[in-house]
């Protein structure tokens, strides 16, 4: 695998899981990297609260006001500089 590309996995994985600790209240987190010629798939789940997509504007509770995707959508540049596209979304329990 290229440098460039683990380095740019390795920095999603790390915003991602950051994003759990501070926005999901989570017990479990899983990480999974699969390789499909030629594409690599990055899934990370957990058990969290999780977010709603439809909501386009959160309070930071800073009193500043921020895209509710905010943190997720950092993560595009970095996809993007690897190649891809970044997805986010949120399952619900049945």
């Amino acid at each position: 695998m290229d440098p460039e590309v683990e380095t740019v996995l390795y920095r999603i994985i790390q915003e991602g899981l950051h994003n759990v600790v501070k926005h999901a209240d989570a017990k479990n987190v899983s990480i999974h990297l699969t390789h499909s010629y030629p594409d690599l798939i990055l899934t990370i789940k957990d058990d969290g609260v999780g977010f709603d997509q439809n909501e386009n504007i959160m309070s930071s509770g800073r009193g500043n006001r921020e895209s509710a995707s905010s943190g997720c959508a950092s993560g595009s540049p970095r996809g993007r500089q690897a190649g891809g596209p970044l997805e986010t979304g949120e399952r619900h329990a049945h």
